[in-house]
């Protein structure tokens, strides 16, 4: 039976390669409409946490008793992982429903319109994100090579995920309508629980620590943001416990997927 379950993915895989062009092409078209007129091109995506990370830089570093160099590239890194991680659950909810021509016309793979959602958003997230490493290299005085690569395999993770999570709500808002409002609440709080506008070291300060231990997210978080920005190398155990959430979003995905896709199109 593993057997037949490990042909399947495979063929399914074959048939979303097989129609690349056509999502690459969804993905240049989304961005290419996001700019278009626009006098400062791409570099609007990178205006708004940035405004957004100077802005909390100037208030919050002096209340944390840190560093401008030190609190910023760390604020803006969290900034870009958690609108990667956010808009993959709000976007991922109306995809479907976004790309009901594109189904009505010809069969085609679902996950390549939740994929067409993440690379859009990893886009975004990539230059964010090489941003904060940019400033953080810029005050520690040194490019740290080693803390980019050691990230790199978090971000993979974190990319797998938010394609799990834009696949999950996508499927859940078709059959249940208020999962986008749902989702608005529950990520908001979220937001707060997750340190993404403050170190960790306030929560464990606070003898909070086990709310970082609860929260997935805030592993993640720092797996992508602590080799990045101060050349911390993570654990094997490290990776371990991310992929306790990682995976079974995966599954969930993929299941949705097998059990849901050729019915879809009546849903919608």
């Amino acid at each position: 039976m593993l057997g037949e379950v490990i042909r399947g993915v495979k063929g399914y895989a074959r048939e979303v390669w097989e129609c690349r062009h056509f999502w690459i092409h969804l993905v240049k078209c989304d961005l290419q409409k996001r700019y278009r007129r626009a006098s400062l091109g791409i570099a609007w995506s990178l205006l708004q946490p940035l405004c957004m990370a100077l802005v909390l830089t100037a208030v919050y570093s002096r209340v944390m008793e840190q560093s401008f160099w030190q609190f910023g590239p760390s604020l803006l890194a969290g900034i870009a992982f958690w609108a990667m991680f956010q808009q993959s659950c709000l976007q991922g909810c109306m995809c479907f429903i976004v790309a009901d021509p594109y189904m009505r016309q010809q069969p085609l793979p679902t996950i390549i319109f939740p994929l067409r959602v993440t690379l859009v958003l990893a886009f975004h997230f990539s230059l964010s994100l090489m941003l904060a490493a940019a400033f953080g290299w810029i005050g520690a005085g040194t490019v740290n090579l080693v803390g980019l690569l050691a990230a790199l395999p978090a971000v993979v993770m974190l990319l797998l995920f938010c394609w799990s999570v834009a696949t999950i709500a996508a499927y859940s808002h078709v059959y249940l309508p208020d999962t986008q409002h749902l989702l608005e609440v529950g990520l908001q709080v979220l937001f707060y629980l997750t340190p993404v506008i403050y170190p960790p070291s306030l929560l464990q300060g606070a003898g909070l620590g086990w709310l970082l231990d609860v929260n997935p997210l805030a592993l993640l978080l720092e797996l992508v943001r602590g080799p990045l920005l101060a050349g911390d190398v993570p654990s094997l155990l490290a990776y371990a416990k991310a992929s306790l959430m990682v995976v079974p979003a995966a599954c969930l995905a993929v299941a949705l997927v097998a059990r849901l896709e050729n019915d879809l199109i009546f849903a919608l």
